[in-house]
């Protein structure tokens, strides 16, 4: 089942791309799909990198490659607030650095109104 999903997060359908990924983040908690929800963050769809968002914190994932998407997410300001707040909120979940931290922190301020 994992392949057939791990397929069909690449459909040219986003509502296909979108569903798959949720799913691939409820049922591998093998860490087989891991690059695969970590690709789908810079997919040109916003619902896709929204689903990919909470499939990384549904299965987990704390890759390196995951944290530096969602900080580029978090601090791209042409993403939608939505999956910019989505991307902050799931960092907290990853250990940051100093620096990594003042870099999100503008932005932080910013998704609470300040």
């Amino acid at each position: 089942m994992v392949a057939q999903l791990q397929g069909l997060s690449q459909h040219a359908d986003p509502a296909v791309r979108s569903a798959s990924i949720r799913q691939l983040g409820q049922w591998d908690k093998s860490g087989e799909s891991e690059e695969r929800l970590t690709q789908a963050l810079a997919d040109g769809t916003p619902e896709v990198r929204q689903a990919a968002i909470f499939a990384i914190a549904q299965a987990s994932v704390r890759a390196p490659g995951a944290k530096a998407a969602l900080l580029a997410l978090a601090s791209n300001p042409l993403e939608p607030r939505e999956v910019r707040g989505s991307a902050m909120q799931v960092l907290e979940r990853f250990a940051l650095s100093k620096e990594e931290y003042a870099a999100i922190a503008p932005v932080r301020a910013q998704m609470r109104g300040r």
